[in-house]
């Protein structure tokens, strides 16, 4: 038997090699933003103790696990990493086409359906799912692993379910009926979207099987809106837990955010089919969207599933498909506030949903072509068409992602006035020493806000520009940031920066100042008290001198450079 001849290795192999081609590129992708926080700069995920990644991450405690085995077994390099997220996204492509085939197979109109499109659409739809470049960022962006993880783990789980209807040995409805628990709860210690999974299974039963009566589904239906109201009559503190627990930011209200939502889906739904430009960051907020755009775009939506609902028995694959996208979204896109209002990543698992309703709605394509052959080859030469230029966008979108200074500089085309990404942008310059670019990126992003910076880039930029010896360009820096910048750390560490900025200078009234200053936020620091002694001691003001020296060593009294200062200024005045 041939390769051509055995579908499911010919599926195996184009899936497997799509993916390499694809994602071959990113094993040299270095960290970003979260990643830094999250993995490189977390003791939890270095120490690897499962009792600390889950008391700190409970509700994602799986996906930061595997961030911990990454670095157990290849430190910081970050090639173990990607591997690790191209893989899942090798076995997320797998499982589309598992559940497409299981789709097809078991649906209620198989009568009708052509044997091409059981052979063909499943690979097609697994090969749209591994090129689609929206599903970059949950791939290459290491950190957003959460969302192909959960993916894997939630499609597994749908698998696990149509199994367990339709094998007719026990010992197997036992294996899959552990296997789909298993998953499920994997899924839900992943990220918190997995919280969806019972109702896809749900409309898995009563869109593809329909073994339910209307009196059971109306019973299971009610059921979570009794719960809520028990809860509510018996223990009223606990709904106040839950709101704590579903809020993420105060930024908005939940109202706010759903009908923003309303319009960020129709967003989603047009990247899907036309992904250009990819983007990490959308600034969207509640006052994007105008309330007649928000009606227009919830009317839409209802209309949408509504039509679903509606066509359910005449049309179940393209039905379920919607119906499962729909579900999936429900947790970051209805009444749940979250900083970000949309975010490439949130895409991945629910655009299997839009996939499976474009197979469905494909095989009645294909059953109306039937009789002419040509119609069918064109179907499928155009299928290979946008399969091929969804795949050039991924790689190129990677290829962006590989170098930080070039995907900062495509962001910034799309959102010039974005104080992160100029933030970042400017850090990379730092990096590679080009002064003179990251500067003005620096200053324009303190101009639109200057509470954006963290304290890496506020300080380590300010003490690059010291270690330059720009001293001028720091200085101008420092005022700027002392201005702007509110929160009392960052002061404190920008006003330590200068003090010792000074100090090479052998400006010693001004490194007095500056230090003085920054014992005004609160808590004083060990490093200012010495900056200060040092200051104080070289223009012979020995008894302040020693005081701070002394409030050092009492708070660290193994501090050498203390040590060393106290001993020189009782030499100092041995000599007077």
């Amino acid at each position: 038997m041939t390769l051509l001849q055995n579908k499911k290795l010919l599926a195996l192999f184009l899936i497997s090699f799509l993916t390499v081609v694809l994602y071959g590129n990113t094993l040299d992708v270095p960290f970003y933003f979260d990643d830094e926080t999250s993995i490189v700069e977390s003791s939890v995920i270095h120490t690897g103790a499962l009792s600390d990644i889950y008391q700190a991450y409970t509700l994602r405690f799986v996906g930061y696990w595997t961030f911990a085995l990454n670095y157990q077994y290849g430190g910081g390099d970050v090639t173990s990493f990607h591997i690790t997220n191209i893989v899942i996204h090798f076995i997320n492509g797998l499982l589309v086409y598992w559940i497409c085939a299981l789709l097809f197979k078991f649906r209620p109109e198989r009568g009708s359906v052509l044997d091409i499109s059981e052979k063909w659409l499943p690979l097609l739809a697994a090969l749209v799912f591994i090129s689609h470049p929206l599903h970059t960022q949950a791939v290459t962006y290491i950190v957003q692993r959460s969302a192909s993880l959960t993916a894997l783990f939630y499609l597994i789980s749908v698998v696990a379910y149509v199994h367990c209807r339709i094998v007719k040995s026990k010992v197997r409805l036992v294996v899959w009926f552990c296997t789909l628990v298993i998953s499920a709860l994997l899924a839900i210690f992943t990220k918190q979207n997995a919280f969806t999974l019972p109702i896809v299974l749900f409309l898995t039963e009563v869109v593809l099987f329909r073994k339910l009566s209307n009196n059971q589904i109306f019973s299971i239906l009610l059921a979570p809106f009794l719960i809520l109201v028990g809860t509510y009559l018996l223990t009223p503190e606990t709904l106040s837990v839950l709101d704590d627990l579903t809020t993420e930011t105060k930024s908005y209200s939940r109202i706010e955010y759903f009908f923003a939502q309303a319009n960020v889906l129709w967003i989603y739904i047009a990247k899907f089919f036309y992904p250009v430009p990819l983007r990490l960051e959308y600034l969207y907020d509640q006052h994007s969207f105008s309330n007649t755009q928000s009606y227009i775009a919830l009317l839409a939506h209802l209309i949408v599933i509504s039509s679903a609902l509606l066509f359910s028995k005449r049309y179940s694959l393209i039905c379920f498909g919607v119906l499962f996208y729909y579900s999936a979204m429900l947790v970051e896109s209805s009444i749940i506030p979250i900083q970000d209002m949309a975010v490439e990543h949130r895409t991945y698992l629910p655009n299997v949903g839009l996939i499976i309703a474009l197979m469905g709605l494909s095989s009645l394509l294909l059953e109306r072509c039937s009789s002419d052959k040509r119609k069918i080859y064109l179907f499928f030469v155009c299928s290979v068409f946008v399969v091929g230029a969804f795949s050039l966008l991924t790689y190129q979108r990677n290829e962006q992602w590989r170098d930080p200074i070039t995907f900062y500089k495509h962001e910034l085309k799309y959102g010039p006035d974005n104080p992160r990404v100029l933030n970042n942008l400017a850090d990379a310059y730092f990096e590679i020493e080009e002064i003179d670019k990251a500067l003005p990126l620096l200053k324009h992003s303190l101009s639109i806000d200057a509470e954006n910076l963290t304290n890496t880039q506020a300080v380590n930029m300010l003490a690059m520009l010291i270690g330059y010896k720009k001293y001028e360009e720091a200085e101008e820096l420092g005022e700027s940031l002392i201005s702007k910048i509110k929160r009392p750390f960052l002061k404190r560490g920008v006003l330590v920066n200068l003090g010792i900025m000074h100090l090479e200078q052998n400006q010693l009234e001004k490194s007095e100042v500056a230090f003085k200053r920054a014992l005004n936020f609160k808590p004083i620091t060990a490093k200012v008290m010495l900056g200060l002694a040092v200051s104080l001691a070289k223009q012979g003001k020995f008894d302040e001198a020693e005081f701070y020296t002394t409030q050092v060593i009492k708070v660290e009294p193994n501090n050498a450079g203390a040590k060393k200062l106290f001993n020189q200024i009782r030499q100092a005045r041995q000599d007077e």
